[in-house]
């Protein structure tokens, strides 16, 4: 999944979606999951790539979700004029 300077939205099998957009010297990563499962704290993880595939960046946030509810996260990654791709995970 590629970063564009406009924002993008990206999904995963796992009800992740999330978008990127530029603030600054900053690119923020707001992301929202929806928990199929019991209520519990859910984490996500941002980690931004170089061109070169070398990780840069990343952030994580953890909120509780209730069953069948959607969960939101805003993370905000560094020198995103270094950032050419970003990747979001569920950390369990």
């Amino acid at each position: 999944m590629l970063f564009s300077p406009a924002p993008a939205m990206h999904a995963s099998a796992q009800d992740l979606q999330y978008q990127t957009a530029m603030q600054n010297d900053k690119l923020i990563v707001t992301a929202s999951l929806k928990n199929q499962g019991d209520g519990r704290n859910i984490g996500i993880i941002a980690v931004g790539y170089d061109a070169g595939g070398k990780p840069v960046a990343s952030k994580s946030g953890k909120t509780y979700i209730p069953r069948n509810e959607v969960g939101n996260y805003q993370l905000s990654l560094p020198n995103a004029g270094k950032i050419a791709s970003v990747k979001v995970t569920v950390n369990p």
